[in-house]
């Protein structure tokens, strides 16, 4: 039992709601942007929400630019596997240690010009040490605590 008075093909298949709906905007579009004016916009708009088919809403908005893509969603988050962070985290660890160890050589070479330069009496100690040991300590224990998540 088929109804020969509806035309076949893309044209004859019914609109729903959010056809017309979605037809609205892109023509609420078209006014915004002044490719139609306001009385053709309200033409427009009627036909929209009598529309029967698929087809009368296209007409309404073949002349009419596509709309455009919506904008991009939050960027991709990369997936790293446990052994990408370990590897990652190592080389974390890598770099404040030879931070670390960088900060102390030159602390110390400017102590040890410190001692060459000034008098035996006024040399008051090895301050390099105020630095370079509870740094050390610091990373230290950044290292012990890693080393025992990495083993969970």
């Amino acid at each position: 039992m088929s109804d020969s008075s509806q035309p076949s093909g893309s044209g004859g298949i019914r609109a729903s709601d959010s056809d017309r709906e979605a037809t609205v905007l892109i023509l609420n579009k078209a006014l915004g942007d002044g490719r139609i004016n306001a009385s053709e916009h309200d033409q427009r708009m009627s036909a929209a929400y009598a529309a029967v088919t698929m087809a009368e809403l296209t007409r309404l908005t073949s002349d009419l630019p596509a709309t455009p893509p919506p904008p991009p969603g939050p960027p991709a988050v990369s997936h790293q596997t446990p052994t990408d962070l370990q590897a990652n985290a190592g080389s974390g660890m890598r770099a404040m240690w030879l931070s670390w160890l960088g900060v102390s050589v030159f602390m110390i070479a400017i102590w040890l010009v410190g001692i060459l330069t000034s008098d035996p009496i006024q040399w008051q100690g090895f301050w390099p040490l105020w630095v370079i040991v509870p740094w050390g300590a610091v990373i230290l224990m950044r290292t012990i605590i890693d080393s025992g998540n990495d083993q969970r």
